[in-house]
């Protein structure tokens, strides 16, 4: 037994169950424009062409000549300004450098004349390595005089007859 009443057309079996309903809930699938191959239907081929064929122009050689040296002369100008904006940086890049070059030499004339006075650094080198040779010379004449003594001491501790008695 059916939940729900079954419709008196479908009871009397006149109405099929598949039969289109005009139903509010549920609309007929089967003439959706959903199901419909856009590839078989004329009006969209059509419209397509039509499309495509809207993009295609007639070219007329001298008129894209024509548009082809306006943009041209568009983008010399451009570039000739950036031009002329580099090169006066540079000219002032330019005379920035020159400038501190000269300070840098005047500054280096002025360190020279300041080094005139000044040792060599292989007089001092020669002057140093002189200076420890002669230490050296000291300190080993030092070292001698005092094992001289140390010797000496040490013959008059044996020869002292007062170190003997003790």
């Amino acid at each position: 037994m059916p939940v729900f009443p079954v419709s008196p057309e479908r009871a009397a079996g006149i109405k099929s169950p598949h039969a289109s309903a005009a139903s509010p809930t549920f609309p007929d699938l089967r003439t959706s424009p959903l199901r419909k191959h856009r590839r078989n239907d004329s009006d969209v081929s059509v419209q397509g062409l039509a499309a495509m064929f809207e993009n295609l122009e007639v070219k007329d050689f001298k008129e894209l000549q024509a548009k082809y040296m306006r943009a041209l002369q568009t983008v010399k100008v451009k570039h000739t300004s950036e031009m002329q904006t580099l090169e006066k940086k540079q000219a002032i890049d330019l005379g920035r450098w020159k400038m501190r070059t000269e300070e840098a030499e005047d500054e280096l004339e002025k360190l020279k004349e300041l080094h005139k006075a000044c040792i060599s650094r292989e007089d001092w080198d020669l002057a140093r390595r002189k200076h420890r040779e002669e230490i050296n010379k000291w300190e080993t004449a030092a070292k001698r005089f005092e094992e001289h003594k140390a010797n000496l001491a040490a013959k008059l501790v044996c020869y002292n007859p007062a170190s003997m008695n003790s």
